[in-house]
């Protein structure tokens, strides 16, 4: 199934632009496979806009744990305004209905990868509880964990848009790339609270980057060093690093988190329907 709309959105993170073909709903998004080489998958799904439209407002209830935890609670009585209906008992049924569907529905995202077809069936959420206070009916919730797929996704959004000013300024390729792999990494050493340093072999880089297929080994690691210095230029994500030729490994030291980051990673979102 082709769409002629996705060439528009190369290069960019693009979380979801609809499209509509014969009876189903055709997605682009761009995303990054595991060898992080940037794919432009067709994303197929049977959620109607509405529904799409209550996935992104419960983003708005994201609170600074949810980059550890992934988890958002959602109060009824704030979708009842969201959706413009009255907080009663009634309420309770649809409001599980709507949620209920989003946790069951799947995405499909299928893309060509070296020849072969690659399909991956992907939730919004991994978790979802209801606690329903029939006595206390402004108290009721609705307790959910975003799935890990879509959570990346959302924090190489936010990356994107913190950045920009940043990613613009690069004129090295490869920087664009590393930045979004150290971020990554940045982004686990907070979450789980290790020390902000990694240790990579050349090869982690080689395994994962498109290097120019005539270029020596030793031009690719200049590459490296000069992509790296480009980060630290910026003052971002980078704090130290240093290269060890004898064993072609690079000890990096991230710049730790600060609170002010850590609520524009999880805030200020542009996510649009089209």
């Amino acid at each position: 199934m082709e769409n002629k709309n996705l060439e528009t959105f190369i290069n960019k993170l693009a979380f979801y632009n609809e499209h509509s073909s014969d009876d189903k709903t055709i997605v682009s998004i761009i995303v990054n496979n595991k060898n992080i080489k940037a794919v432009n998958p067709v994303l197929t799904h049977n959620f109607d806009h509405d529904d799409m439209l209550l996935f992104l407002f419960t983003l708005n209830f994201c609170k600074p744990d949810f980059i550890k935890t992934q988890r958002i609670r959602v109060y009824f009585n704030d979708v009842a305004k969201f959706i413009n209906k009255p907080v009663n008992n009634c309420l309770y049924n649809y409001i599980e209905e709507r949620f209920d569907k989003l946790y069951n529905k799947q995405f499909e995202i299928s893309y060509k990868e070296e020849g072969k077809n690659i399909t991956h069936m992907i939730n919004l959420f991994q978790y979802m509880k209801f606690v329903v206070n029939k006595k206390y009916i402004d108290r009721s919730y609705v307790d959910m964990q975003i799935s890990d797929f879509i959570m990346q996704q959302l924090l190489d959004i936010q990356t994107k848009n913190m950045y920009q000013k940043e990613i613009m300024s690069f004129t090295n390729p490869i920087s664009k790339l590393m930045m979004f792999m150290l971020e990554r990494d940045r982004i686990e050493c907070y979450k789980y609270n290790e020390e902000y340093r990694k240790v990579y072999s050349y090869n982690y880089f080689s395994s994962r980057i498109d290097f120019p297929l005539e270029n020596s080994k030793e031009e690719n690691i200049r590459l490296l060093i000069d992509a790296f210095e480009e980060i630290k230029k910026q003052n971002i994500i980078v704090d130290t690093v240093e290269y060890y030729s004898g064993k072609e490994v690079f000890v990096v030291r991230f710049i730790s988190f600060s609170e002010t980051e850590i609520e524009d990673l999880i805030s200020d979102r542009n996510f649009e329907i089209k």
